[in-house]
Order: C-alpha cells, then sequence, then structure tokens
C-alpha cells in the first residue's frame, strides 16, 4: 500500500466552511496558545537561571567543605599541641613543688625584693 501525496493548498477542502463563532474560537484558542508558549519560554529561562545558580552553589558548598575540613585539622592540631603543653605545664609544677610551692616561691621573691630595696633606700 503505497501512501499517495496530496498535492492541495490549505484552503481548498471538500469540508463546509467553518461557523465564524468557531473560526474566532479557534483564533481565540491560537491566540491563547502563543500567550502560553512566550510564558512557557520565560519559564524556561528562569529554569535555566536557577540551574546555573544551583550549580553555582554547589561549586561554593564543595569549595566551602574543603576549607571545613583544613578548619578541622587545623583544630585537632591545636588541641593536641595545647593538650601537649598542658602536660608539660603539669610536669613543670609538680617538679616546681606543685602550684602552691611557685605561689610561695614567689611571694618569697617579692618580699626579698621589697627588704632589699628598703635596705637600699635606707643606705642611700
Amino acid at each position: 500500500t503505497e501512501m499517495r501525496e496530496i498535492k492541495r493548498a490549505p484552503a481548498d477542502t471538500d469540508l463546509a466552511d467553518i461557523d465564524p463563532e468557531i473560526g474566532q474560537g479557534l483564533a481565540q484558542l491560537q491566540a491563547n496558545d502563543q500567550v502560553l508558549d512566550t510564558q512557557l519560554e520565560l519559564v524556561g529561562k528562569g529554569v535555566q537561571r536557577l540551574k546555573g545558580i544551583a550549580l553555582d552553589q554547589a561549586q561554593e558548598v564543595r569549595l566551602q567543605e574543603v576549607m571545613i575540613d583544613q578548619i578541622d585539622n587545623n583544630m585537632d592540631n591545636a588541641t593536641e599541641h595545647l593538650q601537649n603543653v598542658n602536660v608539660k605545664m603539669k610536669e613543670t609544677l609538680k617538679n616546681a613543688g606543685g602550684a602552691m610551692g611557685v605561689v610561695i616561691k614567689i611571694c618569697l621573691l617579692i618580699l626579698v625584693l621589697a627588704v632589699f630595696g628598703y635596705l637600699y633606700r635606707m643606705v642611700s
């Protein structure tokens, strides 16, 4: 079964003419279709813009993730360093006679300096 090509103008038809009211309705439908097509194009452009924004945000999130990982590593290193310093301070205080011993030694040093200062003023 071979398809035959029909060669006639769109206005050439065996159908009856369209009622004017129906023609107006069809014209209105075509106008509505044009409006919808225009609105869909605007929506499509908006979606493309949103896609660009989303891709930019995704890139920013990846960069911030790297930065957060670096901060986390730095915090771990700082915490470890503080723990080591704390251990050394405890050992130093223990070797110096404890915290109370250090305070007493500082007070005695201040007292000795005050006595020497008084004696120096008396001699001068």
